[in-house]
């Protein structure tokens, strides 16, 4: 709820005093945080949410660049568009398709910023070999994607892409398969990042993809508590009786950064 996560933000400032703000996930969390931290005059350090959808985002005219103007409190670092168009193309390239493309974008601050024409994924996929099919902007918690899957057939696409919340995922996922439509690859961001959403789809989970930006395997050690990727993904699991998931790392890297910032690493 991002009118929720403005109100918080702004209880912390107000009320609490506080001198550093930090904020991860979505754009809907991210973003609301920022814009009220930037007006208050007050530091923020946010991660985990793609920077074009968190920077555009809070722009007055997004669809105007040359508009776009530099924060003076807020800052973010995560990876962009950019990175998972190489990524994805990447995966895309090593099966035999016909390279193209249908994309799943919601009308939300992640899915207008991937499926914008000029600054999303379009632009990038071009330019690889790849054409994107873009039925437009559908409500998250949609309950029907006969349309979305109409144009994927239409479109003779035979990769699925998008950022995608879980259980619109599923419903979509479930009714493609219905309906007969079965790309060779499904690629999507947000949808299959928790174990329990992959759970969720039982056999029907198999066989899709998704970046991975952190994992128990990444070579790097906590510049707070000197422990490996390995350790903080094994202390979350003994601690949760729950499987590691990629965000872990992320939130941890928050106050690695904080630390770092007030001179304390």
């Amino acid at each position: 709820n991002p009118n929720r996560a403005a109100e918080v933000a702004k209880s912390l400032i107000v009320d609490d005093e506080i001198n550093l703000m930090l904020v991860g996930s979505t754009p809907e969390n991210t973003n609301p945080v920022a814009t009220t931290c930037e007006a208050e005059g007050v530091p923020v350090i946010s991660t985990m949410a793609p920077w074009q959808p968190w920077f555009i985002g809070q722009q007055g005219n997004p669809a105007d660049p040359s508009s776009w103007k530099p924060f003076n409190f807020a800052y973010h670092y995560f990876w962009g568009l950019e990175d998972i168009i190489a990524v994805y193309t990447g995966m895309w390239k090593q099966l035999s398709t016909n390279g193209k493309v249908g994309g799943l974008f919601p009308n939300d601050a992640d899915g207008n910023a991937w499926g914008d024409p000029k600054n999303g994924l379009k632009p990038g996929l071009d330019a690889a070999g790849f054409s994107l099919a873009d039925p437009g902007r559908y409500q998250n918690l949609s309950d029907d994607f006969t349309a979305q899957v109409n144009a994927f057939k239409a479109a003779n696409a035979e990769i699925v892409t998008g950022v995608v919340i879980p259980p619109d995922f599923t419903t979509f996922w479930n009714q493609a398969r219905q309906q007969g439509f079965k790309p060779k690859a499904i690629t999507v961001a947000k949808a299959i990042l928790f174990p329990q959403s992959v759970e969720t789809l039982g056999d029907a989970g198999h066989n899709l993809s998704s970046e991975v930006w952190w994992s128990a395997s990444h070579p790097f050690k906590s510049s707070v508590t000197g422990e490996s990727s390995a350790e903080i993904a094994a202390d979350f699991t003994a601690k949760t009786g729950r499987p590691w998931t990629q965000p872990i790392g992320f939130v941890h890297s928050l106050f690695e950064v904080a630390a770092n910032v007030m001179g304390l690493s």
